[in-house]
């Protein structure tokens, strides 16, 4: 169990916090060690110290994605300080199921979970009672139903996916078929048919169809939205969802797609000289936010990690030997790529900006800067072209492109990011990560790293010869604490 867990759990247990773990009981663990939720019931009566508690362990609430923004249920993501493990809570004033994006049914024993709950032996946490969890696990199947899934029935190809499986098994060895009799009674009214089924070894699809059909029956006062409401908005999730995965994925749009801290977004950036880590540190805090939250990485530099039609055309041309084509087409096609770069670098910036706005997290990979020409994402054209050519009509030609060049960085650096690592690594520890360096151009890149301010940022200074492990999680604390601090 993370730490965060253990105390967590033990705050809300001694200010006599009246909740209960109430879902998926047998991965409880995995939960309490950041693998996946955990969704708690609590009281509405202690909604305001439970989430006291929660506040005062670093625990951020966020907006949920959407399609998932239910009534009576809040999200809350903590970050555990020793394994930099992010855990998700599922905050339910209330027991709700039923479709994607709807959940259109409360159901009416939520008082009762919270009363008959019990306490969990191996983590002290408190979980739903069995008896009612397997109630309220056959309950989520029937209302929880797709039209796909009643479709599949029909045709005598219903199958109960493996993670309910598990859950059906892990609960039937702890009921106790007396209390249970008396629990489906008082919420059903009768205790025949649902008993039935739970006792069943498994469910045919002929036994589904009958479930699905009592349950929903049972269930019409506990709806909370009419019949033409429910289908209509059914088929819109299931229509525009599928749509806005396509569009982040393939059309690689910027959409808001998973939880967004309440606080609200931010923009970092991470610069260094080569053999820093950028790379491997911004991928590795993409991947850590991403299990949750919005995170998107933004490549901001022009090297190996740029790709370009101008790039790719001049590696194939330069392969031919027609010598003095070829060096004006390549010329030109260095500078078209300068250009695009810095083009691109704006426009990502500009991209950024709006992502942010709507809450999501931007991580830089390098950031530009105009103070340092021809090196460290500076200007190149002006520092690199502009003397070597003693033809008036090109020189005046490679000015312009120059001041193209430097115009988007202009405006690309006054777009600023919330937070700057600056990963430290002295020159003789650089150049023996990356060999084919130059040695007198690393230190210039060390001395120019250090001395680069962001007036408007926070910066913080990270050594990167540390071991990798305390690198990456005095990183993930910085930005936790940023992210919760910030507004």
């Amino acid at each position: 169990m993370l730490e965060i867990s253990k105390q967590l759990f033990f705050n809300w247990n001694n200010s006599k916090i009246h909740y209960c773990h109430w879902k998926s009981n047998e991965h409880l663990e995995e939960g309490l060690n950041g693998l996946t939720d955990l969704d708690v019931l609590v009281s509405l009566d202690n909604k305001n110290h439970c989430e006291s508690i929660l506040r005062n362990l670093n625990f951020i609430e966020c907006n949920p994605q959407y399609g998932s923004r239910y009534p009576g249920v809040d999200d809350w993501i903590g970050y555990d300080a020793q394994t930099g493990r992010l855990i998700h809570i599922h905050l339910h004033y209330q027991i709700i199921t039923g479709h994607r994006g709807l959940k259109e049914y409360n159901l009416p024993w939520s008082q009762e979970a919270l009363d008959t709950r019990i306490k969990d032996n191996r983590t002290g946490v408190y979980i739903m009672e069995p008896n009612m969890e397997i109630m309220t696990l056959y309950t989520r199947i029937a209302l929880k139903a797709s039209l796909k899934k009643i479709y599949t029935a029909k045709r005598g190809n219903f199958k109960l996916d493996i993670g309910t499986l598990k859950e059906i098994t892990y609960l039937k060895k702890r009921i106790n078929l007396t209390p249970l009799t008396i629990l489906i009674k008082k919420f059903y009214g009768s205790d025949k048919l649902l008993k039935e089924f739970i006792e069943r070894q498994t469910l045919t699809s002929e036994d589904f169809l009958s479930l699905h059909k009592y349950i929903t029956k049972s269930m019409i006062p506990c709806c909370t939205m009419s019949t033409f409401t429910s289908l209509v908005q059914k088929n819109y999730f299931n229509i525009v969802l599928p749509i806005r995965n396509l569009l982040r994925k393939k059309v690689k749009r910027l959409i808001i797609y998973k939880k967004t801290p309440q606080t609200g977004g931010m923009m970092i950036a991470f610069i260094g000289q080569d053999g820093s880590g950028k790379s491997t540190v911004t991928d590795e805090i993409l991947e850590w936010l991403t299990w949750k939250l919005d995170a998107n990485k933004f490549y901001l530099g022009s090297g190996e990690h740029y790709y370009s039609w101008q790039k790719t055309l001049k590696k194939k041309i330069e392969n031919k030997k027609i010598y003095k084509i070829v060096a004006v087409l390549s010329a030109l096609l260095t500078l078209s790529n300068h250009i695009s770069a810095a083009r691109r670098t704006y426009k990502s910036l500009n991209k950024a900006k709006k992502y942010v706005l709507c809450g999501g997290i931007a991580i830089f990979d390098r950031y530009p800067q105009t103070k340092h020409f021809g090196i460290n994402d500076g200007p190149k054209i002006r520092v690199n072209y502009v003397d070597k050519i003693s033809n008036p009509l090109l020189k005046k030609y490679i000015l312009y492109c120059a001041k193209v060049e430097e115009n988007y960085l202009i405006r690309a650096e006054k777009i600023v990011p919330g937070l700057v690592f600056k990963l430290i690594l002295p020159p003789e520890i650089s150049i023996k990560r990356k060999p084919e360096e130059d040695f007198d151009t690393v230190k210039r890149k060390h001395e120019i790293v250090k001395s680069l301010s962001f007036e408007y940022s926070k910066v913080y200074y990270i050594d990167s010869t540390m071991e990798y492990g305390k690198e990456i999680k005095e990183i993930k604390e910085l930005i936790w604490d940023n992210l919760r601090k910030q507004r």
